[in-house]
Parts: structure tokens; C-alpha cells; sequence
């Protein structure tokens, strides 16, 4: 027995100096990566740097292990890609998140937490508004019933409230009255609702009470950056 004793201790040793050298070759790896990566910085242009990340997650997805996933792998993703455009129901049409969620809209169900379509192209879509200054006086029972049928007028337009019997905080100047902000689809609905028969019939019930001033203007786009305005602004005024 004292023979198989000492040769199974031989094995071990043997066992543990080929783990050391396993782990110490994997550090050299390590370290080798290291300095690659550090050279590719100083020496590779960013995208070539952001290329070269790509096709090595391409390598990844094609020799990925079967417990990762693809979706996971494709949110790791670097670059300026948002990681939501590669989750499971966005980048499989079959996968039960996304069948799931589609079959709750086209059954008039909002999944929770997500907007539905429809409210997105409402906000998107508003890109008028009719401001109002609407001078002090007494609230009466025509101002209500004004201010009663005021919705109805709207809804055939798609207006909506923004501002409506808020507080306001002068910050320049003198502001007497109110403030009132509703915002249309375009200018030509805004005209429309101004014009259109249900909304002259209650104008006069708030003018004989409250005199005010109305006017429509069109919104600006979302990515608006108004230093572009001044520029082209410059421009033609150095030109004329």
C-alpha cells in the first residue's frame, strides 16, 4: 500500500504544478492582451478601434457559448446603438415578449410603463398652438359656461389644455389676467376651431366678461437648436 500511497501523492504534485503553470500562462495571456489593447489605442484611429471591437463580438456571437444568448451578447454591444434596439422582442418578431405586447395593443391594452403609439403621435403631431392673454374679471355663470362647452369645441379640431387656470410667476414686466396655452395638430386646425360655428357661438359669452388676446403660432420641431436660427439670421443681414 505504501507504493500506491506515495505515487498517488507524486500525482497530485504533478497535478498542482500544472494548475501553477495553467494560472501563470493565463496571466502571460492576460498581460500580452493587455499590452495589444494598449497598443491598437495609441496607434488605431477610434473607428478602426470600434471596428475591430465589432468583429471581435461578431466572433463572440458565432462561437458563443449554448447559456448566452444573442440578445444578451448584442446589448454588450459598444458604440452609439442603443442596447433597447437588440433586446429579444425587438430583434425576433416570434419571441413572446414581442407577440405578447402586440397582441395586448391590438387588443386596446397598454402594456405598462410603455406609451402607446397612438399617444406618441399625439405629442409628436402638436405642432400649433393658440396662446391667450386673458385680462382680470369676474368669474359668472357665462365665464363657466364658457369655459363648459370650451372642450367640445376643441375635440373635432384635436386641441387640447396646456396651461388652463394656473398660477403664473412674473419674472419681467407686468402680467395681468391669465394665461391660457392649447396646442393643435397645425395651424390649419387651429384656424379651424377658431372659425368653426360651436366656438363663436360661446366667444362672446367670455368677451362680454373677460376681454383678452388670442394669437396662433406654429411650434418648432424637437431637435430645435436656436443658436442655428441666429446663425442663418447673420447671415442674411451680412448679406443685405
Amino acid at each position: 500500500m505504501r507504493p500506491v500511497r506515495i505515487g498517488v501523492l507524486a500525482l497530485g504534485r504533478c497535478v498542482l504544478a500544472l494548475l501553477r503553470d495553467v494560472l501563470a500562462l493565463r496571466r502571460c495571456v492576460l498581460a500580452l492582451l493587455r499590452d495589444v489593447l494598449a497598443l491598437r489605442r495609441r496607434v488605431l484611429p477610434r473607428r478602426v478601434r470600434l471596428l475591430s471591437v465589432w468583429l471581435l463580438w461578431v466572433r463572440v456571437w458565432l462561437l458563443r457559448p449554448p447559456w448566452i444568448s444573442h440578445a444578451h451578447i448584442m446589448t454588450q454591444l459598444p458604440g452609439p446603438f442603443p442596447a433597447r434596439l437588440f433586446t429579444p422582442h425587438v430583434i425576433d418578431p416570434a419571441h413572446p415578449l414581442r407577440h405578447d405586447s402586440t397582441q395586448r395593443e391590438e387588443a386596446g391594452v397598454r402594456t405598462p410603463g410603455r406609451p402607446s403609439e397612438q399617444t406618441h403621435r399625439r405629442e409628436r403631431d402638436m405642432t400649433a398652438y393658440a396662446i391667450a392673454h386673458i385680462g382680470p374679471g369676474p368669474i359668472n355663470d357665462d365665464v363657466l359656461t364658457y369655459v363648459e362647452r370650451m372642450q367640445s369645441t376643441l375635440d373635432p379640431f384635436g386641441g387640447r389644455f396646456l396651461v388652463h387656470f394656473k398660477e403664473h410667476e412674473v419674472l419681467e414686466g407686468s402680467w395681468h389676467g391669465a394665461p391660457v396655452l392649447v396646442a393643435f395638430p397645425d395651424l390649419d386646425s387651429a384656424r379651424a376651431w377658431y372659425a368653426s360655428p360651436a366656438y363663436q357661438e360661446i366667444v362672446p359669452l367670455r368677451t362680454k366678461h373677460l376681454p383678452g388676446d388670442i394669437i396662433l403660432v406654429e411650434g418648432v420641431p424637437e431637435d430645435y437648436d436656436p443658436s442655428r436660427t441666429a446663425a442663418r439670421i447673420r447671415e442674411a443681414q451680412a448679406e443685405s
